[in-house]
Order: structure tokens, then C-alpha cells, then sequence
């Protein structure tokens, strides 16, 4: 069954009681993990009003973990990679390297390296000589394609690239989507994706750097519900009479 991350990222807003919601609505639609960010160091000031403090953060995870679902947060900064260890954290999600420098994401990547935790490496920014290379240091459990744009146009998916990295690495792939609707995951699951990540909201429209490429909780309903029956439809391909025909 394909593993479904709910990525809450930051559109709680800071807003801790939204954080909880968000984590309900994860819930109810199904899927398997919430996910959310740190970056209490990372000192960009168009984001550092949309911080959950670490206290926060901690407190999601217990929620997270006291209704059976998983979580999961991606670290900005060395000081937050160490403070999720610090929480018992033995699993990571590894950002994409997005538009930051090559020499800060490498750092951060051969700090958590260091921390000795299985890692989600997301590869939005990066070639495949890149993703080569972090693999290499990271040995990650699960590699998800990604294209960092918000929304990510449709001919940018590149879906293909799930069979790259499974005949480069034999490891679990996957998805992290950014594109509007719920039609790249359903596809995604259909070709082999065992790990979707989408970004969950309260409003599509509310003002915030990923509210525009996530999914309201209906939607995101919806797509965990046709991602499930991805999996009923493959069947096993053993062609015989089925009970339906009969």
C-alpha cells in the first residue's frame, strides 16, 4: 500500500491549535504521516513569522503519535536537525534543495549524515549528479522525485524519473508533489510510487508560500481515497475469471 505523508509544512501559519486541525483532517482522510518543517535557525525573515517554536513541534508529534499517525519534519539548519534528534527523532525528511547554495545544503546534508537517522530524501532543484552525490552520503531509505515549483506545471513532473532512481539506488521512490489537483499522485501511485507526499491546507488561498500548490482537506480526502484504489486496481496480473463476471 503506497505510504501517504500529509506535508503541513508551514501552512499552520505558526498557528499552533491550526497545526493540531491540520493533523486531524490528515487523520480522517487516511493517510499515514504528517509532516512538518523546522528552521528556528535559519534566520530568513519571510518565513520566520510562519515558525512553530520547537516546543510546538514537539507537542504536534505527540498529538501525531497518541491518534497513530506518524510524523515526520524536515530541518533547515544543523542546530535543527540536532534539535530533532535531541526530541528521539531516528527518521528525517530531507528538504529539497530548492534555490539555496549548493555549499549550504552539502553542509547540512553531512551534518545530519553524522546523526546517524534514516532519512526521506527529497530531490526538487537538483540533477541527477546531484542526487548521486547526496545519496551517496545520506544512504536514504526513500528517494521521491520532486520539482520545486508552487504549483509545478504538469510537464515538469517527470514521473519517469521514479524508475531512475529505483534501477540507480534499489531503494524505495516516490513523489513529492507540487502540482495543482490530485491527478500527479493518482498517476504517480499507478506507475510504482510506494511514497506520496502533498501538501494539506485550511484555504488555497490563503496568503503563504505553499498554500497555492496543496489541497484542502476535501481534496486531499479525495486523493488519498483514489491513490487507496490505485492500489486495488493493479490486482496481482494473474489473468482469470473474476468474481464479478461470474
Amino acid at each position: 500500500m503506497t505510504y501517504i505523508i500529509a506535508e503541513i509544512g508551514v501552512n499552520h501559519d505558526g498557528c499552533l491549535t491550526r497545526a493540531i486541525d491540520l493533523i486531524d483532517h490528515a487523520a480522517h482522510a487516511g493517510a499515514d504521516c504528517v509532516k512538518f518543517q523546522l528552521f528556528e535557525h535559519l534566520h530568513e525573515p519571510h518565513i520566520e513569522h510562519l515558525a512553530l517554536s520547537r516546543e510546538a513541534l514537539e507537542y504536534t508529534r505527540g498529538y501525531a503519535k497518541s491518534i497513530d499517525m506518524d510524523w515526520l519534519c524536515s530541518p533547515f539548519t544543523p542546530e535543527d536537525a540536532t534539535a530533532l534528534w535531541l526530541m528521539g527523532e531516528e527518521r528525517m525528511k530531507v528538504a529539497s534543495i530548492g534555490k539555496r547554495s549548493t555549499e549550504w545544503y552539502l553542509s547540512l546534508v553531512e551534518h545530519i549524515k553524522g546523526l546517524g537517522v534514516d532519512t526521506i530524501l527529497s530531490t526538487g532543484g537538483m540533477d541527477f549528479t546531484m542526487v548521486e552525490t547526496v545519496f551517496d552520503m545520506l544512504h536514504p531509505s526513500v528517494v521521491l522525485q520532486c520539482t520545486s515549483a508552487y504549483p509545478c506545471p504538469w510537464t515538469d513532473v517527470n514521473l519517469r524519473v521514479m524508475d531512475s532512481y529505483r534501477a540507480a539506488f534499489g531503494v524505495t521512490v516516490g513523489l513529492s508533489d507540487h502540482t495543482d489537483g490530485i491527478i500527479a499522485p493518482i498517476v504517480a501511485a499507478a506507475n510504482g510510487a510506494e511514497v506520496i507526499e502533498k501538501h494539506l491546507t485550511y484555504d488555497t488561498t490563503a496568503v503563504g508560500p505553499d498554500h497555492a500548490a496543496s489541497l484542502a482537506p476535501y481534496e486531499f480526502h479525495a486523493m488519498v481515497t483514489a491513490v487507496r484504489g490505485v492500489g486495488d486496481m493493479m490486482g496481482d496480473g494473474y489473468k482469470r475469471v473474476m468474481e464479478s463476471e461470474r
